[in-house]
């Protein structure tokens, strides 16, 4: 016999709930991972100012930027950590004009970027 002062949840009572909270989670992990995404892209501009900075600096008292991204590190104080990015993707430099100027470009994840060419963010030399 069944009691009528029963405790507790029904089966079915728990599966509503653990639905609702399934499409409450789908919904929210998206704009977690853009969030995330945009947080990786902001690191990555950073980065790339931190060294026009110093190319900058090294410029000025020099005369030149470096040849390549070796010559920064050498050189112009440039760590190893700021010619890549948070996921270990490569930054580009490029010195133009026997180092009259240069550009850096980093890609971004987010594509919609609104400093982003075509998913690229690119910084180029102040003294041209």
């Amino acid at each position: 016999m069944r009691r009528m002062n029963q405790k507790g949840f029904t089966i079915i009572e728990l599966l509503v709930v653990i639905v609702i909270i399934g499409i409450l989670v789908a919904l929210t992990l998206p704009n977690l991972f853009s969030a995330q995404a945009r947080g990786r892209d902001t690191d990555r501009k950073n980065e790339l100012k931190n060294v026009q900075q110093k190319l900058e600096t090294y410029f000025n008292d020099n005369g030149a930027y470096p040849a390549d991204f070796a010559a920064a590190q050498a050189d112009a104080g440039v760590t190893a950590d700021e010619t890549t990015g948070p996921r270990s993707d490569a930054y580009t430099y490029t010195a133009v004009g026997g180092g009259t100027s240069y550009t850096l470009a980093a890609t971004m994840e987010n594509t919609n970027d609104p400093d982003a060419v075509g998913g690229v963010y690119t910084l180029t030399s102040v003294n041209q």
